[in-house]
Parts: C-alpha cells; structure tokens; sequence
C-alpha cells in the first residue's frame, strides 16, 4: 500500500503542487500528476511553466511525443508504464490503481469545497489500509519529505527551496 500525505489549508492548490512537484522532482523522483478534468490539467502545465521565475521542473502532457523520458507527466488517467512512484492528485475522488504507487500526495485548500472531498478521501485511503499523514506544506528539507525507500534511492542532489506560501 502506498503512504498518502495530506498537505492541507494552503492558500494557492496549483502554486502548492508546483512546490511538491518541484521537491519531487529535485529529490529523483518520478511524479504522474493525475488531472482528470482537462481543464485543470491545462493551468496545470501552465503554473509548472511559470510558478518559479529562477527554476524549471521537466514535464509533459499525455500523448507528448516524449512523454516516457519526462519525469514529470500530467495525465486523465494513471496507467501509464513507468509511472508508479510518485502520484499527484487533483482530482476530488480517489485515483483509479492507486495501490500500485509508492507515494500519494494531496494538496488541500482552505475552501470547503476542496476540503470536504479531501476529507472522504482521507477516510477512504485510511480503510484501504494505507498510511497516512496529514501536514501543513513548508517548502524546506525536501530531500528528507521525499526521500524513496532506502530500496529505492538513487544520488540525487540534494534539493532547496526557495518559494514560501
């Protein structure tokens, strides 16, 4: 089962997983942003362009013709080979195969009509077995929040960040 962290009450939900992705990536890790609605995968991609004015995170769309070197891909679904390390979740229900990741993130906003779904969705991840945490995000030590399983690790340099909320 796969460990599920709640990042919750942040101010800006795209700003917020640009900041995990960006962590994410820093610290080798693979991340399938799951984006069921097109339109949120659309600004999406745009925030991952423009988010941080002195740093870029690699990432694709599904169906990009590199999409399998990307290490950051943003996709409706989540069977995509290769992608089963690190998922990103934004859509208000739980992700199809979420059992097959390492780690799922969930990025919470202050409002209730985000919060409120996250809060099933805690629940239900809790009853499939998972373990989870629930944090407020700071953008520091990245390296030890997304550390792979001592398995798992590869030398990555070791990642800052700058951005607050």
């Amino acid at each position: 089962m796969p460990h599920v962290t709640f990042y919750h009450g942040v101010h800006d939900k795209l700003l917020t997983s640009c900041r995990v992705i960006q962590d994410l990536f820093h610290a080798g890790r693979r991340v399938l942003v799951y984006a069921p609605d097109p339109r949120l995968a659309e600004h999406m991609d745009q925030r991952l362009w423009t988010f941080a004015s002195l740093s870029f995170v690699p990432h694709c769309r599904d169906g990009a013709p590199r999409m399998n070197d990307s290490p950051v891909l943003i996709a409706p679904h989540t069977h995509i080979a290769g992608f089963d390390d690190a998922l990103l979740n934004l859509s208000y229900e739980l992700p199809p195969d979420f059992q097959r990741f390492q780690e799922i993130i969930e990025v919470v906003a202050q409002q209730e009509d985000d919060a409120v779904p996250a809060r099933m969705r805690f629940k239900q991840y809790k009853e499939q077995g998972c373990s989870i945490a629930a944090q407020n995000y700071t953008p520091t030590a990245p390296e030890q929040r997304f550390a792979r399983p001592a398995a798992s690790r590869s030398s990555a340099a070791s990642p800052r960040a700058t951005d607050q909320d």
